[in-house]
């Protein structure tokens, strides 16, 4: 992809696209694109709004390089679902193992680990 594609337009905002009842296709954003962080102290009301309402998603970058992401709540919250599920999947794989190795006390490892150093 193009430079020019993956950065969002960083023309002053358009005011007329925040405006209550506006349509969103009139803001100068793209969804889903990185934009400098420099633009993004400029525009963060704006970009607050694209995605909070718009659900937009957007990268910012510091010298061209992804450093952080705006994005809805509702997407963060399902990421932290997806996480917790591959935690408790990993957990129950952990706990299926040790069952068939036989458990083991954690006293008895720090003991160990002590003695060894």
């Amino acid at each position: 992809m193009s430079k020019s594609l993956n950065r969002l337009d960083s023309r002053p905002a358009d005011r007329s696209s925040l405006r209550r009842g506006a349509d969103a296709s009139e803001s100068t954003l793209a969804q889903n694109q990185s934009l400098p962080v420099a633009d993004v102290r400029a525009r963060f009301a704006e970009l607050l709004n694209l995605v909070a309402y718009r659900k937009d998603r957007i990268v910012l970058t510091r010298h061209g390089k992804a450093i952080a992401a705006l994005i809805p709540s509702a997407d963060l919250a399902n990421l932290e679902a997806l996480e917790d599920e591959i935690d408790t999947k990993l957990a129950d794989r952990a706990i299926k193992e040790a069952e068939k190795k036989g458990f083991v006390v954690w006293r008895s490892v720090k003991r160990e680990r002590r003695n060894r150093h």
